[in-house]
């Protein structure tokens, strides 16, 4: 009422003084005189509540049905038990829901950051996170589509987990439970209604079985176990969380078999497109390096019947480099993959290596350089090889620097003595494998297996104090040449790659027992 005085005063021919002054008498002497009274009104809507009927609806009632058209009533009751939302509850939905999901993902990069810096400052790694979310929110929504209850994370969590590293995928795999679960819906108030809740604690629990059993697998078939043992964890999660909530045993299983079902055709799907990950990105994974170190894997079968003496040499020095992998803890798979094809380039000139020879040696009609020069080309012929049968580049590093810039000492000094009958100078860069040097634990410790095994075995009935002081003589002999710099060892691994040499070379060069009335065994 005062608002409109006022605005019937304004539009006045007064002067300003007195519409000021008739303001300021309106606003002190005319006062309202229907006023509400809290008291009687909260006595009021108490009356008219105790007044309506009480209305029960059954466990399992039908409120309405299927194709039933909804009539205001049946609206309201659904309004009443959070079954439906009022458009009300929806407007601000679609921006709160992008700021959410920004910040949930935000963190995601920010933990990276922090702490895993290796993922973070790849541009490759990053890549594949990136693409790998993307398609997860894709396959999200059409999981949405089929039922809200059903999330493809698994798929997500065990890529990124095959990938990456495991330290990530346990961040994808909260990311994933914080945002995925919110479209599950159930009753409730809060952000996270009771489906929500349940389906986050789902995510979780399954997540994480899948990364600890995916871990210990190297073959793709037990993948798909993985994902499988991760979606029945699930299901636990789900079937407990339907008693606490007092689910029917119907909709409890129905939603144990979506988790389950879900997390088998997500690990099919994940597993059957692992190897385009794996090309595409130049990745190696332990179900690739499984495949890689199998014996029947076309390019060792060639070894075995062209080259029968490298191949015996090239697993003895895996089973080195594996069991020295293993006692400083770096990747045992990738050095004994790397060091069963370390040689592979001896294919092309098998009888110029003596492990092959058969009495006649080649080289006694070459002179030295040109023995150096077929011998140290065996490096690139190996390369040229692994490309051809689309090696990874892990795999192609360990061959290009297992020999670093070693001197090819045997027809070195052989030149050395022919120098000093004709007395042309010999020049030792002729003699030395062109390089690089190992830059991975793995690469040093293929280098040195492949040079204590050489050495070892041309000793003649070795002791086991042979053995020790020829293998410390190598390792001290590589460090002394500088073979060593650029690598990641440190003193105590040498010292532990080591001892784990000679108790590998003791188990595989053991005397045979000489049994009675026979000959010794050859």
């Amino acid at each position: 009422m005062l608002a409109v005085i006022n605005r019937e005063l304004k539009v006045t021919t007064l002067s300003v003084w007195l519409k000021a002054l008739g303001e300021m008498v309106y606003d002190e002497y005319l006062l309202p005189t229907n006023v509400v009274n809290p008291i009687e009104t909260t006595r009021a809507q108490e009356k008219a509540a105790a007044a309506v009927e009480p209305e029960y609806i059954a466990r399992g009632a039908t409120i309405v049905a299927a194709g039933q058209t909804v009539t205001q009533d049946q609206y309201n009751m659904l309004l009443s038990l959070d079954l439906v939302k009022g458009a009300e509850a929806t407007s601000h939905l679609a921006p709160g829901v992008i700021a959410y999901l920004f910040c949930i993902y935000g963190m995601l990069l920010l933990y990276l950051y922090f702490f895993e810096r290796d993922t973070f400052s790849s541009s490759k790694k990053m890549t594949i996170l990136a693409l790998v979310l993307i398609l997860s929110l894709v396959l999200e929504w059409v999981c949405y589509v089929i039922d809200p209850r059903v999330t493809p994370a698994i798929f997500g969590v065990l890529l990124t987990a095959l990938l990456i590293s495991r330290k990530t995928a346990e961040a994808v795999n909260i990311a994933f439970a914080m945002s995925f679960s919110l479209l599950s819906g159930g009753s409730g108030t809060t952000l996270f209604g009771s489906d929500s809740i349940l389906s986050m604690a789902a995510i979780l629990i399954s997540g994480q079985m899948t990364m600890l059993v995916a871990e210990r697998s190297k073959k793709r078939g037990t993948l798909i176990a993985a994902g499988s043992l991760g979606g029945l964890a699930g299901a636990a999660v789900v079937v407990a969380g339907g008693v606490i909530l007092e689910y029917s045993w119907n909709t409890s299983l129905i939603y144990a078999g979506l988790q389950m079902a879900s997390a088998l055709i997500l690990s099919v799907f994940c597993v059957g497109m692992l190897s385009m990950w794996e090309n595409l990105f130049d990745i190696v994974t332990p179900a690739r390096l499984h495949e890689l170190a199998n014996a029947n894997h076309p390019l060792l079968r060639k070894m075995m019947t062209a080259a029968p003496g490298t191949y015996h040499h090239s697993m003895m020095v895996a089973s080195l480099a594996e069991g020295a992998a293993e006692a400083i803890g770096a990747n045992a798979l990738l050095a004994r993959t790397g060091a069963m094809y370390h040689d592979v380039g001896k294919l092309r000139r098998p009888q110029y290596f003596m492990e092959n020879q058969n009495g006649q040696n080649i080289h006694d009609t070459l002179s030295p350089e040109e023995s150096a020069g077929f011998i140290i080309a065996h490096q690139k012929d190996a390369l040229s090889y692994l490309s051809r049968y689309r090696m990874p580049s892990e795999v192609k590093k360990i061959v290009a620097e297992h020999h670093g810039t070693t001197l090819v000492a045997y027809f070195y000094h052989k030149a050395k003595q022919l120098q000093t009958q004709d007395g042309e100078p010999v020049i030792e860069r002729l003699f030395r494998y062109p390089g690089g040097l190992p830059s991975t634990k793995e690469s040093a410790i293929v280098m040195l297996a492949d040079s204590c095994e050489a050495a070892v075995r041309s000793l003649s009935e070795p002791t086991r104090e042979d053995v020790s002081e020829m293998v410390r003589r190598i390792v001290q002999g590589k460090m002394d040449d500088g073979q060593l710099r650029q690598s990641p060892l440190t003193l105590e691994e040498i010292n532990k790659i080591e001892k784990s040499f000679l108790i590998t070379l003791t188990g595989l060069m053991h005397e045979r027992i000489r049994y009675p009335g026979t000959e010794a065994p050859t």
